[in-house]
């Protein structure tokens, strides 16, 4: 499967998660996917600079070792919950702690927050210049996301999804 996707600083798809929350944390929409088995290729299409909003990846995240039963309920509540609203939070937030898990993550990660550094301390951004045009990754296992365009920027690339088990 492959989708063009253009970028820009207007758009609102960031924030769905918690769409009724205020806050937007540099790390807003950082996840990982909830399908396993499914790498991306993304493929620029104009040259992407800081201000573009690079892909950028969480480095090693992929090696980061989870609970399989977790990462079960972690991807599913990421299909089937937004957390949109106080009662969709209520819904997750009445289920045993050990399992109150999503793979949407990125708005929970408060700015300056340790959590939010150990993150940060490894984001790899893959502009065109200094790391290529073209990229391939688990998206499954690692935390990534597109980077926000500032006003007057844009990035436009081909994302190619390859189902691989």
């Amino acid at each position: 499967k492959a989708t063009l996707h253009i970028s820009k600083a207007t758009d609102t798809h960031l924030y769905h998660c918690y769409q009724d929350c205020t806050t937007t944390p540099i790390t807003t929409n950082l996840h990982i996917d909830p399908t396993q088995g499914l790498c991306k290729a993304l493929l620029y299409l104009t040259d992407v600079k800081e201000d573009d909003g690079p892909i950028w990846f969480v480095d090693t995240s992929n090696r980061w070792q989870h609970n399989i039963f977790e990462d079960t309920i972690a991807r599913g509540i990421s299909v089937g919950c937004y957390l949109h609203n106080p009662s969709a939070r209520r819904a997750v937030f009445r289920l045993p702690k050990e399992i109150r898990k999503s793979y949407l993550f990125g708005r929970n990660l408060l700015d300056g927050s340790d959590q939010q550094k150990v993150v940060l301390d490894k984001a790899v951004k893959i502009t065109s210049k200094e790391k290529g045009n073209f990229c391939l990754f688990d998206a499954g296992n690692l935390m990534h996301t597109g980077g926000w365009p500032k006003p007057g920027h844009y990035r436009i690339n081909l994302q190619i999804q390859i189902k691989v088990w």
